[in-house]
């Protein structure tokens, strides 16, 4: 809920919204921060009432601040780019339609796709629950109507982060599901041109240009929507990237200062421990995505490579290739978010290192500062 204020309807196969849609996805996203900036509240003022407070704590407190920015900035870019993500949604399931009209269903990859995406909807479903758990704990002071209410805007609040990111994999999740049918549409066509051009085969030459041609226009819209998708998605995955790293190094700090709270609660530590492990987890996948659609271009090269053996006595296909293969090249899709930060699965073992780095650092600080008093 304030994901979007589209809904899709079944019998039109269309993406529709009104203004009482409109409203309450605008509505329930304030209220919900509302709650989040009273929790947050109520968190830093009994933080300030804590005696022998350690300077480092107080530091590390005050990314609270920033987290709660970072909601709310994810509120304000769905208002801003609600109508630009359907409108490539829109594209990109009817970019689908037509390559499930031409395409023969290969399970090979279907089955590597659906597993993909069936992981992808577990971790939600578990972030989901742990944000509600985390809700209800902060919140639960007499359970009635009001506070349940409160719970889940809360919950709902935090959740919009995950539900951008998901939003995000599940448009890449689609293109590079195509571009795979892509790429093994081109494989059969050349082995269907070894085995009937070499007869000079002109009807069947122009048979192939023609599906070479539809393939490079489908594979260009897909990349038109990939380019304006990232333009909208990769400052969101910075931010989620810099709220899972600030999460982590401050639960590792937390658990060097406080280690015997940690014994005498064991359903919280594998709640905490576990929300942690599952949100590197749900960032993996999405850079995972991301490098398989980048990687996608290079291997494309590589099958329309195989054509070459057909070319020396089909000159019209020869240019078809040729022109497919320059595409290739020109347009290769290079997915980055800002400057030298990659959206690939190399970012995500560099964040895991920048991690361990910090969180090291901020121990040794902490005990050297405890040396000078």
């Amino acid at each position: 809920m304030g994901l979007t204020s589209y809904w899709y309807d079944q019998e039109k196969g269309v993406y529709e919204r009104n203004s009482v849609s409109g409203t309450l996805a605008t509505a329930v996203n304030i209220m919900g921060a509302i709650v989040l900036v009273q929790v947050l509240i109520d968190y830093l003022e009994v933080f300030e009432n804590i005696e022998q407070r350690h300077r480092l704590m107080v530091i590390m407190s005050s990314f609270k601040y920033l987290q709660g920015l970072l909601v709310l900035n994810a509120i304000v870019h769905i208002w801003r780019t609600d109508g630009s993500y359907t409108a490539i949604k829109r594209q990109i399931e009817k970019l689908e339609e037509q390559s499930r009209s031409n395409f023969a269903s290969s399970k090979k990859i279907d089955g590597q796709f659906k597993k993909l995406l069936y992981f992808k909807y577990s971790i939600m479903a578990y972030l989901y629950l742990s944000v509600l758990i985390t809700s209800y704990t902060v919140l639960s002071r007499g359970m009635n109507f009001w506070t349940i209410f409160r719970i889940v805007l809360l919950a709902n609040v935090q959740y919009l982060t995950y539900l951008i990111l998901f939003q995000n994999f599940q448009m890449f999740w689609k293109t590079c599901r195509i571009y795979s049918y892509i790429e093994l549409y081109i494989s059969c066509l050349a082995e269907e041109a070894i085995l009937e051009l070499p007869s000079r085969n002109d009807l069947k030459e122009r048979h192939l240009c023609y599906k070479l041609s539809w393939l490079l226009q489908l594979h260009s819209n897909l990349g038109s929507c990939l380019r304006r998708l990232q333009i909208l998605c990769k400052s969101q995955i910075f931010q989620c990237r810099y709220n899972v790293n600030v999460n982590d190094i401050i639960a590792v700090y937390y658990a060097f200062l406080y280690p015997e709270y940690i014994k005498d609660d064991v359903a919280f530590l594998i709640l905490v421990v576990s929300t942690n492990v599952f949100n590197n987890i749900d960032l993996y996948l999405n850079d995972n995505i991301i490098d398989m659609t980048s990687q996608h271009f290079t291997d494309l090269n590589l099958a329309l490579k195989k054509f070459t053996g057909v070319r020396s006595y089909a000159r019209d296909l020869e240019r078809q290739c040729e022109e497919f293969a320059i595409y290739i090249c020109n347009r290769k899709l290079n997915l980055k978010l800002a400057g030298a930060l990659n959206m690939d699965r190399k970012s995500w073992f560099s964040m895991m290192s920048r991690l361990v780095m910090f969180s090291i650092i901020l121990i040794q600080s902490h005990m050297y500062i405890d040396r000078q008093k």
